[in-house]
């Protein structure tokens, strides 16, 4: 019987031994399957994650490059239409040259001692050309006028920002009474009309050069930020 019991027992401990082996297997096994897939979603939101900059940083490149290439695009625009207009603004002095060397070699007066001439219609801006209605002769003018021949030379010299002339035909230059007759014009509107183009050419330097010093001074800016980045 002793030997019967001293067998039984160690029978019952090895089962009891197997089954607690195998729970402590089973929550290993748990474990390791909940800690593998809290890894495996770690894994899985960092790579989303990544996923999801890697498609921001692309978009952010190719609307750059869009960006860029919409500038380009509108510069060379702009510089063709600046081209365009100094080759229109060669042409027309080109032309200008050739009617100034014509009225030389014809002898065409620029001005003459005439009496006060009936005024003739004119239109137009007042400044780059002689279109303002004449000034009043004063008492004692000597009535010196400007010839139709010489308004017409000074308003053709005058192109506006497309390059094209902004008074082609001066009003009474291609009258009946021909290039070398009086205008309405005196030397004092000459140089009331040169005056206020000469402020404007002043105020489109000043401007010109504002421009310039505020690219400058943004790329400077923008040279120091970048270097204290």
């Amino acid at each position: 019987m002793m030997r019967e019991r001293g067998f039984i027992v160690p029978v019952w401990g090895y089962l009891v031994l197997a089954i607690v082996v195998l729970g402590m297997l089973y929550g290993l096994l748990a474990w390791v399957d909940n800690n593998w897939e809290t890894s495996a979603g770690v894994r899985k939101g960092e790579a989303f994650r990544q996923a999801e900059w890697d498609a921001a940083n692309r978009q952010a490149e190719t609307d750059e490059k869009e960006r860029q290439a919409a500038i380009t695009a509108a510069l060379l625009d702009e510089q063709k239409l600046a081209d365009a207009a100094d080759r229109r603004a060669d042409d027309s002095h080109t032309l200008w040259k050739e009617a100034q060397r014509d009225a030389r070699r014809k002898g065409t007066a620029l001005a003459v001692c005439a009496g006060t001439p009936e005024p003739q219609p004119s239109g137009g801006d007042s400044g780059g050309g002689l279109r303002a209605p004449p000034s009043v002769a004063p008492a004692g003018d000597p009535g010196i006028r400007l010839t139709w021949g010489g308004v017409r030379l000074y308003d053709a010299a005058w192109t506006g920002s497309d390059g094209k002339p902004v008074y082609p035909t001066p009003a009474g230059s291609d009258g009946t009474a021909g290039p070398g007759a009086a205008s309405p014009y005196r030397l004092d509107d000459l140089v009331d009309v040169h005056g206020i183009n000469a402020e404007r050419c002043s105020a489109d330097r000043r401007d010109y050069r504002a421009l310039i010093n505020r690219i400058r001074a943004a790329e400077a800016a923008w040279g120091r930020d970048a270097a204290a980045q």
